[in-house]
């Protein structure tokens, strides 16, 4: 008895299972199997004579000037490039335990011609100001965060004098 059972809500599953209704959709709604509109991407392959960047991670541009953060960096977190040639100026956020070292760099911002690195390890915000040339970046200023503050990821500048870390 439990076997025929067992059989016959098998078979009903099955028999409703096998339905071909088309699926009905809400108004306005069309079903397509392909993309309306298709776009190509394309890039271009700029030629470097060293190896600075295992992992880049983040781009910011400003002006002439492009900083690549790379993740996972051997000596340094952060790359000036000049913009759009991508022509190396140099290296910034050295990787190391010192004070005036970075532990790690989760994010960086740039406003008014400074940068701003977090380094959530040590918990600090550190300024970075151009030199004169503009073709370094210097270390300016370190903001300690509050210790109630676990671990900062990521950080906004509000203005001036103030940040926002969610």
């Amino acid at each position: 008895m439990k076997n025929n059972v067992s059989l016959l809500f098998l078979s009903f599953f099955l028999f409703i299972s096998c339905d071909h209704k088309h699926k009905e959709y809400a108004k306005g709604v069309l079903f397509y199997s392909g993309f309306p509109h298709e776009r190509e991407l394309i890039g271009e392959v700029i030629e470097l004579d060293t190896a600075l960047l295992r992992y880049p991670f983040r781009i910011r541009i400003e002006g002439d000037r492009a900083i690549v953060m790379d993740l996972h960096g051997l000596d340094h977190y952060g790359h000036l490039f000049q913009y759009p040639g991508f022509q190396y100026l140099s290296s910034f956020g050295k990787r190391g335990d010192s004070p005036t070292e970075m532990l790690s760099m989760e994010n960086f911002r740039l406003q008014n011609h400074v940068v701003w690195t977090l380094d959530a390890n040590k918990s600090e915000l550190t300024r970075l100001d151009f030199s004169s040339s503009g073709d370094s970046l210097l270390r300016d200023e370190t903001v300690t965060l509050d210790e109630d503050i676990l671990r900062p990821l990521d950080f906004a500048i509000y203005n001036d004098s103030m940040f926002i870390i969610p």
